[in-house]
């Protein structure tokens, strides 16, 4: 009879959504899983998070009390306070500040259009290469890339 209440008890505390960071994610899945579905998050940081709290590696997400979650938006938001080392950062010697930051969703979409337009701005090679639509990090455009008129074959008229 005790085992039955202890179920009912889990099943009351198991939630099918969790929200984090203002997304939506299945509770069934594990919570290192979920966490990548995050943008701006990398497997490295959603295992030193999980890590840091010190949570199984297979704890499912919809098991987490709403203390758990809080300090999960927390450690995302503040890693540093955290100590996690400045490689896991995502935003490393950041160009305004100059300090190494972690941005996550539209925080980090922001940033990436500010550093591509002053990029584009400065006309630096990099620069130059997202203007004309073409790839930046030394990939090759005579098979790739190709869009437009330069699809295709062109043959001589006889």
């Amino acid at each position: 009879m005790a085992e039955q209440t202890t179920k009912t008890n889990s099943k009351q505390e198991f939630e099918e959504i969790v929200r984090i960071m203002g997304r939506d994610m299945n509770g069934n899945k594990k919570i290192i899983d979920e966490l990548r579905n995050i943008q701006g998050i990398s497997y490295s940081f959603a295992n030193a998070v999980v890590t840091a709290l010190d949570f199984g590696r297979n704890k499912k997400i919809g098991f987490l009390k709403e203390e758990e979650i809080k300090k999960i938006e927390d450690i995302i938001k503040n890693p540093e306070k955290y100590n996690f080392p400045s490689w896991l950062y995502n935003r490393q010697k950041d160009y305004g500040s100059g300090k190494n930051i972690h941005l996550v969703e539209a925080d980090r979409e922001v940033a990436q259009k500010f550093d591509i337009r002053r990029m584009k701005k400065m006309k630096s090679y990099k620069g130059i290469r997202h203007a004309w639509g073409l790839p930046v990090r030394g990939q090759r455009t005579k098979t790739g890339f190709r869009k437009g008129k330069r699809v295709g074959v062109s043959h001589k008229k006889k």
